[in-house]
């Protein structure tokens, strides 16, 4: 199912928000809450707040989070599957994932849909990704560039950052970790985000590693 929250912000849906922006970006009116999933694979810090507008006179649902998960999986799969950007989709749970435009090897534009269920309107997305990769590790940034493709007509995140990291740890297991940042393009219920954690973001861990053993095969 696709869990209205995982709005790409995972979303969408879906940063560590706290490497990406100065802490005086944001309104510090939520608390971070870490949780663990029952089978202890998974945890996941999570935060709701509020973000200022650059001139200070609104602010924005802000929905962050930083999850992080060890498999047995190989890293050079997990750098092949975010590497197909059609792939994204899968694990993202959006509707549509592309690539854009290759700016460079390591830069790349590219646009997700989300054809989501009420009472969150559809929404699209256009990121810049940087690609940053050695042989024990890979980072994959994923930050909102809304004016680097033609408007369509639904909403545009005009905020939203991602992260993936990906790290061998030299025993056939990597560390990954997901840091999201996001304002939504509609106002969603707090206590609806709450409902997903950890789920959510174990859930992407979970397709994304199938998803990454498949490739290897």
């Amino acid at each position: 199912m696709r869990t209205i929250i995982r709005i790409k912000f995972l979303l969408g849906v879906i940063a560590s928000t706290l490497i990406f922006f100065s802490t005086n970006t944001f309104a510090q009116s939520g608390e971070w809450k870490t949780e663990t999933t029952k089978d202890k694979l998974v945890t996941v810090k999570s935060r709701v707040s509020k973000r200022a507008s650059e001139d200070g006179k609104t602010t924005s649902q802000l929905i962050e989070f930083v999850a992080t998960t060890t498999a047995n999986v190989d890293i050079q799969s997990l750098i092949a599957l975010l590497k197909n950007v059609g792939k994204h989709r899968e694990f993202n749970d959006d509707s549509e994932s592309e690539l854009i435009k290759k700016v460079s090897e390591n830069e790349w534009i590219i646009y997700y849909y989300s054809d989501v269920p009420w009472p969150v309107s559809d929404f699209d997305a256009v990121y810049k990704m940087i690609i940053s990769e050695d042989k024990e590790t890979a980072t994959f940034t994923l930050t909102a560039a809304p004016t680097l493709y033609q408007k369509t007509k639904v909403d545009r995140l005009e905020y939203s950052n991602m992260k993936y990291e990906f790290k061998n740890l030299g025993d056939g297991n990597v560390k990954i970790t997901l840091s999201t940042s996001t304002c939504p393009t509609t106002k969603v219920p707090n206590w609806l985000i709450r409902s997903n954690f950890p789920s959510g973001p174990a859930d992407i861990f979970t397709k994304m590693i199938k998803l990454a053993k498949a490739e290897n095969k």
